[in-house]
């Protein structure tokens, strides 16, 4: 499952529980700081459709599967894998920060 940081957007495909989580927690900002949220029917498809793709998050519950998964990106791309709940690993190129 995946959330799509792009262009001044987050995408999605489900509402799943990472995406649940990051929509509440940016309700409790000003409103003119909330990030806008778009469900699409493709992920794969948008962000081919858009101009930076910042980060992905990802998330599986097979937890052993995703490590294996973020240690391959990190060491054959050479991206950043930062494990930012017990589920869910943000990939982005080597040296972007969450802020």
């Amino acid at each position: 499952h995946g959330l799509a940081y792009v262009d001044d957007a987050m995408l999605y495909e489900q509402p799943t529980g990472h995406v649940i989580r990051t929509r509440n927690w940016a309700q409790a900002l000003p409103e003119d700081q909330r990030p806008v949220f778009s469900q699409v029917d493709s992920l794969a498809q948008a962000v081919r459709e858009v101009k930076a793709v910042w980060k992905f998050a990802l998330t599986d519950d097979d937890i052993p599967r995703l490590q294996r998964f973020a240690q391959e990106v990190g060491e054959t791309l050479g991206l950043a894998c930062e494990w930012s709940w017990h589920d869910q690993v943000d990939i982005a190129r080597a040296g972007n920060s969450k802020g």
